[in-house]
């Protein structure tokens, strides 16, 4: 936790320079880059608020999941080095059966943004992404929390917006998806202010970055407390 302003300016000054230069190339462009849509974001606060309080949920059941999973891989008995081979039959299975759930996730992420998949759908892509997660994690085939927390999140903003006794504007899909993603995601990693700026980075959008703001500060606030 040492802050050292020297090594913050060289790392900024660099990656801003980097930035510049490969957007002027034309080598990048955000990775989540989503079309932008004007919203009222008095109409979106209800559903903001709402996306607050069940993303803390779904991140606690995330990162509760994680620790037992570990903990139920280490008390069985199958010798550590076999232990990936479970994960990597149940993700090779899901390949085929349902492949929103498996890879890191971003061509899901845009879908579940822009398609209006069903709410069944949605359900189970949730369900199914903590537990392959948690599952590959606890017994060894590590490929890291973040991207997942991305994609539970922008699912989780996705069904806020599918609640059919509220009538959301259409507009509000891809809010609600991008802010659910940003505060699942803040819990997750413990980092609510380096998600809005990576929000701001993977989608090119300063509206979406202001808009998660009160849904990521619901959602740590909640997280924290329990």
């Amino acid at each position: 936790r040492h802050f050292s302003m020297k090594a913050l300016t060289a790392i900024s000054l660099s990656s801003i320079s980097a930035s510049i230069i490969a957007k002027e190339m034309n080598l990048m462009s955000p990775i989540l880059e989503i079309k932008e849509l004007s919203f009222s974001m008095f109409e979106a606060v209800p559903g903001l608020i709402l996306i607050g309080i069940f993303s803390s949920i779904t991140a606690i059941i995330f990162m509760k999941s994680l620790l037992l999973t570990n903990k139920f891989a280490n008390n069985c008995k199958i010798s550590f080095k076999y232990r990936p081979i479970i994960p990597g039959l149940i993700c090779g299975t899901f390949v085929i059966i349902f492949p929103y759930v498996t890879g890191l996730g971003s061509d899901t992420i845009k879908e579940v943004a822009i398609a209006d998949l069903s709410i069944s759908i949605l359900i189970m892509i949730l369900i199914f992404k903590i537990v392959l997660t948690s599952i590959c994690i606890g017994f060894g085939l590590f490929g890291g929390v973040f991207s997942p927390a991305l994609l539970i999140g922008a699912v989780t903003g996705a069904i806020i917006y599918n609640i059919d006794i509220i009538n959301f504007s259409e507009n509000l899909l891809i809010i609600f998806a991008v802010s659910g993603m940003a505060a699942v995601s803040s819990s997750v990693i413990g980092g609510p202010i380096t998600v809005i700026i990576l929000v701001l980075e993977l989608t090119g959008s300063y509206e979406y970055a202001v808009a998660s703001i009160l849904p990521i500060g619901i959602c740590n606030l909640i997280s924290y407390l329990i």
